[in-house]
């Protein structure tokens, strides 16, 4: 709301941003290329935790600190996509809607599927890298 920009959408209905409907994300053919946001690392907070973490190769690896924010990105045409691991449901369910509605895709599992209130492992990103992005995140799972 800061800067002005809305989004909003309906399954089926598409994915819309300040009124314009948005047709297509951008066509990064793969990781290497790709500009990725991520969550993770951001809980750790000392820096022997930090090396610890592995993260796909990319051009670009970032943190916006809020997953609406990094979500919005990707609709803008600015990112390639994302994985996050504990966020809420609430905080990815409705980006990842307009995500899909924008002829991306998205996938996300809970952490622990006895607590549907707890944390969920989540990528969206355009098509072209959406495969090899899972295959990155789920494996670990």
């Amino acid at each position: 709301p800061a800067i002005g920009d809305v989004f909003w959408g309906t399954r089926g209905g598409g994915a819309f941003w300040n009124g314009a409907r948005i047709f297509g994300l951008r066509q990064t053919r793969n990781l290497d290329d790709a500009i990725l946001c991520t969550n993770m690392g951001g809980a750790s907070r000392g820096m022997a935790k930090m090396r610890t973490i592995t993260y796909p190769r990319c051009a670009s690896l970032q943190n916006y600190g809020c997953a609406a924010v990094e979500l919005a990105e990707i609709l803008k045409g600015h990112n390639d996509g994302l994985f996050f691991d504990g966020p809420h449901l609430w905080d990815v369910a409705a980006g990842c809607l307009l995500i899909e509605e924008a002829d991306g895709k998205t996938r996300t599992e809970f952490i622990d599927h006895r607590n549907p209130r707890g944390g969920v492992r989540c990528v969206a990103s355009t098509a072209p890298i959406f495969d090899e992005l899972c295959a990155f995140v789920f494996r670990k799972a």
